[in-house]
């Protein structure tokens, strides 16, 4: 599955890094947001797609965790927000001091960004990583790979000792971004075993349990080994 973030294999859905794209799907928020260069810490329960019992063993696995994230459409944020619902991570937003346009006129104005290599200036101040093991590091995909501003700021973050799961938002496939975002980061152990393949255009619903089961399989192939 997948949730289209802007530009550009069934529906897609990964065990790790999690993959997600649709023509088009609107989530609404399940969280207040964070703001920029602030973590905030999550505030409400899961989605009930598990048990108990279930949501009590993925709170437990991943801990203290952080979600950070880049997202100018708002899809990446809200994939965010869901997978936040689950670990009851903190949230932590890149954002920059330039405002990006939404809706057609963010493809011209990207596609010039990366044509004059010009580089955004980010906005906020760095989270500390301190307390996190696992970060979940989301970004949309432009252009086949990671937009300039997640790119600058994997190579401001030194991720030490750290686990990184990457998810990645896009009209299409993820091109390039996952072997971007791990050849960028420093120190840090990023996750990223076997792909599972689905194609359809998913509900809230349908992602909250694609979300979950995803987290579930983290959880299962550390305490396995695999």
């Amino acid at each position: 599955m997948y949730l289209k973030e802007t530009m550009n294999f069934k529906n897609i859905f990964s065990i790790l890094p999690l993959i997600l794209i649709s023509s088009l799907l609107f989530i609404a928020p399940l969280f207040a947001q964070s703001a920029t260069g602030h973590v905030m810490p999550a505030e409400q329960g899961p989605p009930p797609v598990l048990t108990e019992e279930e949501n009590a063993a993925l709170t437990a696995f991943y801990g203290k965790n952080l979600i950070i994230f880049y997202s100018v459409t708002g899809n990446t944020q809200d994939l965010a927000n869901i997978i936040q619902s689950f670990t009851k991570g903190d949230l932590y937003r890149i954002d920059t001091v330039e405002t990006y346009p939404t809706g057609e006129d963010l493809i011209p104005y990207a596609k010039k960004e990366r044509d004059e290599l010009r580089v955004p200036t980010l906005k906020g101040d760095p989270p500390n990583l301190a307390d996190y093991e696992y970060i979940f590091f989301g970004t949309p995909v432009w252009f086949h790979d990671i937009p300039p501003a997640t790119l600058l700021f994997l190579g401001q973050t030194d991720f030490k000792g750290k686990k990184i799961i990457p998810f990645v938002t896009a009209g299409g496939g993820p091109g390039d971004s996952i072997a971007t975002i791990t050849a960028n980061v420093r120190n840090g152990q990023v996750l990223n075993p076997k792909l599972l393949t689905r194609y359809t255009s998913l509900a809230k619903d349908e992602i909250q349990k694609d979300v979950a089961f995803w987290l579930s399989t983290i959880m299962n192939s550390a305490s396995t080994g695999h």
